[in-house]
């Protein structure tokens, strides 16, 4: 419905808005949701004081880019930089606070969902109502659902871990910049990694505007959206086996890991075929149903409900390595994989070639982290 209400090129002119929101993320994220996730699988109640420090480091960092981005993005308003900044915001403390419950209670329902459906499903509440109170609204205010979910949400996660007793509010006098270092320097690892990881997922999208006009923008955007549909589910289920595989990886059980990832990964590439065969299928019926001007670019979106099918069916190759003290080894695999998107774009800047990159790009990534974990012997 949402996309029926934009054009194309409104459809990139948000999709660049809202890669810029995922930026502010990136750059700002240091690597502590991982390492909160990491830290919190062997602790039994979340410190806030802790959890508001970290949040409150990151936001320093987004300011810093949100004043970067002013002045390399002229064209960029005061009110883009508002939404920006709320969408970093309560995007960071959510991730905070959901991955610190994931992690003492990751194999609960009500932690899965905090972490993996309820934001989504509070934002589609929000675009609901606006789809039942607006006949036409503007991108900007799509992309700000996104900052009222998180900030809903992450209200409605606080009251429910404090009628569990789960918070702990007791309050640690350490100075606050030697504070800061130590979470550098457990975390500086994990934000190398997440940088890497989100750029090869965002800077498909960044580079695009040189060479793509705002429609193949649009399209591109509407083809990663489209395979988020898929990986939702897997994305929950590597937050719910990561402090699995933290506890097992601390009592040195490197073989049950493995056989908890064979058993997990048979069921999810199963999910994985059944989606991808039923999407495609219907590709063309769905695509009709949001806009018939998609079905010009039929080609790109297959590539890239491919290489979502590609994640799928590897599964959480690349959380094993953290949760096992490995992230030097998915450092290198993942500078590798992006190496293999940006050095090839100087031969050809189609958008079909672009699409036919990132599916490499994926594909060796998760051949490589793969043929890790094969090495440190938990395959």
């Amino acid at each position: 419905m949402i996309l029926k209400k934009f054009s194309i090129e409104e459809y990139g002119y948000y999709s660049i808005l809202l890669n810029l929101c995922n930026w502010g993320g990136v750059i700002a994220n240091l690597g502590i949701p991982k390492l909160v996730l990491k830290s919190s699988s062997i602790s039994k109640s979340i410190k806030f004081f802790s959890i508001f420090k970290k949040g409150f480091l990151q936001l320093i960092f987004l300011i810093a880019f949100l004043l970067l981005l002013s002045i390399i993005r002229t064209d960029i308003g005061v009110y883009q930089m508002i939404i920006i900044c709320l969408v970093g915001i309560f995007s960071l403390f959510y991730q905070l606070i959901t991955k610190a419950y994931q992690g003492i209670d990751s194999l609960s329902f009500s932690a899965t969902f905090a972490d993996s459906l309820l934001s989504i499903m509070v934002q589609w509440i929000l675009i609901l109502l606006l789809l039942l109170t607006n006949k036409a609204f503007e991108p900007e205010t799509l992309v700000l659902t996104f900052a009222v979910s998180n900030l809903i949400s992450i209200c409605l996660v606080l009251l429910y871990l404090k009628r569990k007793n789960l918070l702990d509010f007791e309050f640690n006098q350490m100075n606050i910049i030697e504070e800061f270092r130590i979470i550098i320097s457990n975390s500086y690892k994990l934000y190398i990694i997440e940088l890497i990881n989100r750029a090869m997922v965002l800077l498909p999208l960044l580079i695009l505007p040189i060479f793509l006009d705002i429609k193949e923008i649009g399209v591109f955007g509407f083809a990663e959206k489209l395979g988020m549909i898929s990986t939702t589910i897997l994305t929950a289920i590597n937050f719910w086996l990561a402090p699995e595989f933290r506890k097992l990886s601390i009592k040195g059980r490197l073989k049950d890991i493995g056989v908890l990832y064979k058993k997990v990964i048979k069921k999810i590439a199963l999910f994985g075929f059944l989606f991808f065969f039923i999407l495609m299928i219907s590709s063309k019926y769905v695509i009709t149903l949001i806009n018939e001007e998609y079905l010009n670019y039929k080609l790109i979106l297959f590539i890239y409900m491919l290489t979502n099918f590609i994640n799928i069916i590897f599964g959480p190759v690349g959380w094993i390595l953290i949760m096992t003290d490995n992230e030097k080894r998915l450092i290198v695999n993942n500078l590798i994989s992006l190496g293999i998107f940006i050095f090839p774009i100087i031969f050809n800047q189609t958008s079909v070639y672009f699409a036919f990159l990132v599916l490499i790009m994926i594909f060796t990534n998760n051949i490589l982290n793969y043929k890790s974990i094969k090495k440190i012997g938990i395959l």
